[in-house]
């Protein structure tokens, strides 16, 4: 098994990429605010898929320090594109009558989570602080629950059917849970 994951793991950020850009492709076609996250969409997962490009193609080759902005934007780029999609979720549901409590506090820290995951890991990228590193693996571990509440509830706060469950949108949120927890963990081991 572990031989298995040795060797799709350089593929992580081009199977992530790939998934991000056949997941929004369709909401090219929308209007509003959709059109708009699908826009974003696309430069989140060209990004993933170039980077993961020049990882496989460098290999060993990597710098470390090029490595390390690749995680650290990775990261973020992802959690702030998640920031967003909630966000303009927030204001298309704020006119609907019928969203209750749960939906506005799913919703409402999953920005928080969002946004905090973005701050405070940039800043345990590139601040040597221990508290700081434990508060960004916390957040990443709040952000990723932000993101299993986004799997099993939808806007208005009802829970998701089995039959509903989106399968697309849960290996896209395993495999960033993958990207995130390596990058966390890469952060602890530098700083012992």
């Amino acid at each position: 098994m572990k031989k298995i994951q040795g060797s799709i793991k350089p593929f992580i950020s081009i199977i992530f990429g790939a998934i991000v850009l056949v997941y929004y492709l369709n909401w090219l076609s929308y209007s509003s605010w959709p059109l708009a996250l699908g826009i974003i969409a696309m430069v989140v997962s060209a990004y993933f898929i170039a980077t993961g490009i020049v990882s496989v193609i460098l290999g060993n080759k990597l710098s470390d320090g090029l490595k390390k902005i690749f995680d650290v934007v990775s990261i973020a780029l992802f959690a702030s594109f998640m920031f967003t999609y909630f966000l303009m979720r927030l204001i298309a549901l704020s006119n609907a009558s019928s969203v209750g409590p749960n939906g506005w506090i799913i919703t409402i820290l999953s920005l928080i989570a969002a946004i905090a995951l973005v701050v405070i890991y940039l800043l345990a990228s590139f601040i040597d602080n221990e508290a700081l590193k434990r508060f960004a693996k916390l957040f990443a571990f709040i952000f990723l629950l932000a993101l299993v509440f986004d799997l099993l509830f939808d806007g208005f706060g009802d829970p998701i059917v089995l039959g509903s469950l989106d399968v697309v949108k849960v290996v896209m949120y395993v495999l960033f849970a993958d990207i995130l927890l390596a990058g966390t963990s890469s952060e602890a081991k530098e700083s012992e």
